[in-house]
């Protein structure tokens, strides 16, 4: 299929580019269940280079689905075709801080000052997420830029912001009023649309504001078993949860 829509090489351009076009309304809508794209997948199991703009895009992608691996190696690809592209050593630097590795992180911006969500990510990764002054300083168009305060556990700064009726808007307030019923419901409507490490997160920042035992032991169990879906995450609002607990 990959073959017929892309021809040789050297004709695939409106094929990637409407794959391309899917995989960023994907992005916009908020719903990153599985998108077919055969054809940057093609190009690079044949070894040809991958534009960047796609390489961004189907990096970040994968990122929001909490595949912080693939998010990666699809940066580098998009790096191959061109080392300077910002977009790609931004995700690159973003999939690595939400791992967790700080050196890496910043490493990946191949000495680039690091700006607005890679810069409060690159803060999280050294364990000062303050110090990014998260959601403050983000533009009101940037939606997830502005969700990145309440995965990092500062919703006030941004309640208001999102977009109302959202499932972020629905998760900041849930967070600032410590409702854990709520957290969980948001967490489910993010794991529906495929944000898995998202709705991990929320079930995590339930399972401390639960009155009830049982539910709290519950959001942990969902927290723990979305967290195993997406490999390598180390973000601020998993590092409470006790792996493997009975």
């Amino acid at each position: 299929r990959a073959r017929r829509l892309a021809g040789t090489p050297g004709r695939y351009g409106s094929a990637l580019a409407a794959e391309t076009a899917a995989l960023a309304r994907s992005i916009s809508e908020a719903d990153v269940r599985d998108r077919s794209a055969p054809v940057g997948e093609w190009l690079t199991a044949e070894g040809h280079p991958v534009p960047c703009g796609h390489a961004a895009v189907r990096a970040r992608h994968a990122r929001l689905r909490g595949q912080l691996p693939e998010a990666a190696a699809w940066a580098r690809e998009g790096l191959r075709h061109d080392p300077d592209d910002l977009s790609c050593r931004t995700e690159l630097s973003l999939a690595a801080a939400q791992s967790g590795d700080a050196t890496a992180a910043y490493d990946a911006l191949g000495g680039c000052t690091a700006r607005g969500t890679a810069a409060t990510w690159l803060a999280a990764a050294r364990g000062e997420p303050e110090e990014a002054d998260a959601g403050r300083e983000i533009p009101g168009e940037d939606v997830l830029a502005l969700y990145d305060a309440v995965r990092l556990g500062a919703p006030e700064t941004v309640l208001g912001r999102l977009p109302a009726g959202s499932v972020f808007a629905e998760h900041a307030a849930a967070l600032v009023r410590r409702d854990g019923p709520a957290l969980d419901r948001a967490a489910a409507r993010l794991a529906e649309r495929g944000l898995l490490l998202f709705a991990a997160e929320a079930y995590a920042q339930a399972v401390p504001v639960h009155r009830d035992p049982s539910a709290a032991r519950t959001a942990r169990t969902r927290a723990v078993a979305l967290a195993r879906r997406c490999p390598g995450a180390r973000t601020p609002a998993l590092s409470g949860l006790v792996l493997g607990e009975l």
